[in-house]
């Protein structure tokens, strides 16, 4: 396992993925949390860049929101 350095490999592809505006990746808590254009794009592309740094890691769950945040995942009110 590659732990903090996997979740920054991670969160540094999702950045360059085509139609992906931001993405973070918190390890402690094992989200990702990835703001995205929803047209031509599929979740299951999302899931196969996670796999791409380490085979050991996978998407679980994914959910869905249309909720707006800013600084870093707070919600905007």
């Amino acid at each position: 396992m590659c732990a903090i350095g996997c979740a920054s490999s991670i969160q540094k592809k999702l950045n360059q993925t085509s139609r992906v505006i931001s993405a973070t990746v918190d390890f402690k808590s094992n989200t990702a949390w990835i703001v995205y254009n929803s047209e031509n794009i599929r979740l299951e592309s999302l899931t196969e860049v996670v796999k791409s740094v380490n085979d050991s890691y996978n998407v679980t769950k994914i959910e869905k929101t249309n909720k707006l945040f800013k600084n870093n995942l707070l919600p905007i009110q």
